[in-house]
């Protein structure tokens, strides 16, 4: 797990993250020497963090981004988001780093992985027509198998195309990988009784699957690792701090499967001077800017709602013992009142909020540019903390880098482990000192 902050006024973005990195399976096994800051373009004011898995199709994320900054050298991009698309056109277009057949593998084992899915949504609906005695004769089965497999892609074709994956990517997808879909439908599908036509839509939804952003995690299935990127900084024509953060999780066909998943730019003309962001474990940080735990906030407005969902009940089944129709009108009365009430309560204390946030965030408009790194760094200690004396796993942990990215200052580090000391190692410092 991890802990990464960005914090951004209109002089600077300031970002900051453990070291904390998990290993196997299980993620039992816990080292605190990862490096998850990197400047993004030699000699530009544009840095990367990096979360979640710490390697696309198994190349490190270091080794991409380095080989990325080695590549473009002084080479600028007129805004912050052409640094992402450049950088994402990069990793799509390098054959030497991600070749077909590595590209392949991958997508193999996410259309077997979905289609395990399928088998088992089958598998529940053949159960559940068992369970509601409904005596099934051979013939049966397969219209029941296409209607499942209809039901999952009439979901999956409401989702949007990934960035990308329009419908001649999704052509040129069926005609590289329906070979390796076939061989996987066989494998999976054999042991069902089903039609031409469902296997059809079998092939058809598997390309669906790979062309649009389909949250398997929603569907408790464990897709390949999905990386996380924050882009920060300064394009030449920014003059105020951007940040965009994307999810990465594989490359079919020498297209990422990648979507935005927020941006945010100080913007003075929308009266948004501040950006306070944290990214993977959130809590903390949300904690410390709302002045509440977030699991705590939820769970309070569904007590409140259980208790007044009760009292309600209890005083129309009192009523109804004596009047039936008047205590059914009270019930309808008293259920839209509930839900005014429980309405008025959420926006009363989201004014609260507003009240505990608002002064933060108008000090961190004006706080100079070793403030706001401090600030970040503080942070991502108060989750490390926090998880330090609680029993939960330290997820969070090690050294804190912290880096400051500014118009005229460029990507400056204010702390930054290594994994050698520096003294012995003159050469790499100066390259160092050459590149960031």
């Amino acid at each position: 797990m991890t802990a990464e902050v960005a914090i951004a006024n209109k002089q600077a973005v300031a970002l900051a993250a453990d070291s904390a990195v998990s290993i196997g399976p299980s993620a039992d096994k816990i080292y605190t020497t990862a490096l998850k800051i990197f400047q993004l373009a030699e000699g530009a004011p544009v840095g990367i963090m990096v979360s979640g898995a710490a390697e696309f199709l198994g190349i490190p994320w270091e080794t991409i981004i380095k080989a990325y900054r080695n590549e473009r050298g002084r080479a600028v991009q007129p805004k912050l988001k052409d640094y992402r698309d450049d950088f994402l056109e990069f990793i799509s277009s390098h054959e030497r780093l991600f070749s077909s057949q590595l590209q392949i593998r991958a997508a193999e084992q996410l259309i077997r992985t979905y289609f395990l899915y399928v088998q088992r949504l089958i598998g529940e609906e053949l159960n559940r027509s068992v369970y509601q005695n409904i005596q099934l004769t051979e013939n049966d089965i397969p219209d029941i198998i296409q209607d499942v497999v209809s039901i999952e892609q009439t979901r999956v074709s409401r989702e949007d195309q990934l960035n990308g994956f329009d419908a001649r990517a999704a052509n040129e997808i069926r005609d590289a990988l329906e070979p390796q879909i076939d061989q996987i439908k066989e494998d999976v599908f054999s042991v069902f009784p089903h039609s031409f036509s469902t296997s059809q839509k079998l092939t058809d939804l598997a390309v669906d699957m790979l062309t649009r952003n389909i949250d398997l995690r929603s569907r408790n299935v464990i897709p390949l690792l999905r990386s996380e990127l924050v882009f920060a900084g300064f394009g030449v024509n920014d003059f105020l701090p951007r940040l965009y953060s994307i999810e990465v999780e594989t490359m079919i066909n020498n297209r990422i499967r990648w979507h935005e998943t927020d941006r945010y730019e100080v913007n003075e003309e929308q009266n948004e001077t501040v950006v306070v962001q944290p990214f993977a474990h959130t809590d903390m940080v949300d904690s410390f800017m709302r002045g509440i735990h977030p699991k705590i906030e939820d769970e309070r407005l569904m007590t409140v709602a259980s208790v007044l969902e009760t009292f309600v009940n209890h005083i129309a089944e009192i009523t109804e013992e004596n009047d039936a129709q008047l205590g059914s009108n009270l019930r309808a009365g008293f259920t839209e009142c509930v839900q005014s009430m429980l309405r008025a309560t959420s926006d009363e204390w989201d004014s609260q909020t507003r009240d505990h946030y608002t002064p933060i965030v108008d000090n961190v408009s004006v706080l100079p540019k070793e403030e706001l790194a401090a600030m970040a760094e503080t942070l991502v200690n108060l989750t490390k903390f926090r998880l330090r004396v609680s029993p939960e796993r330290e997820i969070v942990s090690g050294p804190i880098d912290v880096a400051l990215i500014s118009k005229g200052d460029g990507f400056v580090w204010l702390k930054r482990k290594h994994y050698f000391q520096a003294e012995l190692n003159p050469r790499i410092i100066s390259e160092y000192d050459r590149s960031d």
